[in-house]
């Protein structure tokens, strides 16, 4: 009996892969494909040489990078200070401020960007990637605080 229901899970969680993977392997393989269209007409790299032709889409991806980097890098050393901080201090709202702190990880990103809009929109902060950055940073922070915290419960207090 323990032999079926070991096989069944390993086939349910093989489907489960397939199910989740293999449509990104298609675009993937497709990505290579020397066609316009759907029909394969060969391999070529072609689609790969105007992507990084365009302008624009390099810009993008800049962009995109310096807005990851900074984010991300901002988002850990607040994030880090503020765990750090939480676990050296005992306040009677401890716990409050906690639970304050992970609101944006229960929120929906849509609900969140858009309260991040009306919130520059209603401060005459003119968007750009400062605004992005500091958007991205506030909704990163709880991962990393939530993190940090989780790995300072079991440290020795004495470091």
């Amino acid at each position: 009996m323990m032999k079926k229901n070991n096989f069944l899970s390993k086939l349910f969680v093989i489907l489960v892969m397939l199910f989740n993977y293999l449509p990104i392997i298609v675009v993937v393989v497709y990505s290579f494909n020397a066609s316009k269209y759907g029909n394969w007409e060969g391999f070529s790299l072609a689609w790969y040489e105007e992507l990084f032709r365009d302008r624009q889409i390099m810009r993008s991806l800049k962009n995109s990078l310096v807005l990851a980097f900074s984010s991300c890098a901002l988002s850990i050393l607040i994030g880090t200070a503020g765990a750090v901080g939480m676990a050296k201090s005992h306040f009677k709202t401890k716990n409050l401020l906690e639970n304050v702190s992970m609101i944006p990880m229960m929120l929906p990103e849509i609900i969140l960007g858009m309260a991040y809009l009306a919130f520059f929109s209603l401060l005459n902060v003119d968007f750009g990637m400062m605004t992005l950055i500091i958007a991205h940073t506030t909704f990163c922070i709880p991962y990393i605080f939530i993190n940090v915290q989780s790995r300072l419960v079991g440290l020795d207090p004495a470091y």
